[in-house]
């Protein structure tokens, strides 16, 4: 039951209650693994995927060292995101003033400021985040303190292991409209 302004775990308002579920988003959310993808959407240097991130918008890329990053889909310059669904790129360009990004976050340049304007373009970066594949999943962090996320789950390896996950090949997704809360789903399943 809710008292005074205090909603809890359980309870039928922490279903409900907006600033309960913003409570979640920075107590859980954005401290947790959260699974953005399978690596069978990503088998090609510059294959590309975008998602939110409980408001950190996001491009998990497959660079041309093979490896998967979680970046920040935001540029640098003025903030415009820098990619939108799925595809495959061999730079990361920003569609407001172009400025490019190599596929580990690394500005490469920026076209409408002057040649000789003193600007370090090695000091320009995306933000990264940790990244962590599983069985085939590929699982971000938001906290870069976060403990690994393999001894996390190990227990689950021997369990799904017939299942041969890895394996799997994303064919697409279905979206439709879910109007609730995140604990239905999971009390639900």
């Amino acid at each position: 039951m809710a008292t005074s302004n205090r909603v809890l775990a359980g309870s039928p308002q922490s279903f409900t209650d907006p600033d309960f579920f913003d409570a979640e988003i920075v107590k859980i959310f954005r401290k947790s693994w959260i699974c953005v993808g399978h690596v069978s959407q990503l088998r090609n240097a510059g294959d590309y995927v975008t998602t939110d991130l409980f408001g950190a918008p996001i491009i998990v890329v497959r660079g041309k060292d093979n490896e998967i990053r979680a970046l920040s889909n935001v540029c640098l310059h003025r903030a415009m995101p820098i990619a939108q669904g799925a595809g495959n790129a061999h730079v990361l360009t920003c569609p407001y003033h172009l400025w490019a990004y190599d596929l580990d976050g690394q500005l490469k340049s920026m076209p409408l400021i002057e040649k000789g304007s003193g600007i370090d373009m090695g000091a320009y970066r995306l933000p990264c985040l940790q990244t962590e594949l599983w069985q085939g999943f590929i699982f971000v962090n938001r906290n870069r303190h976060a403990d690994p996320l393999g001894p996390q789950i190990n227990e689950l390896t021997d369990l799904i292991a017939p299942y041969e996950l890895s394996k799997l090949v994303h064919v697409g997704a279905l979206e439709f409209a879910s109007p609730w809360n995140w604990k239905v789903m999971v009390e639900n399943f």
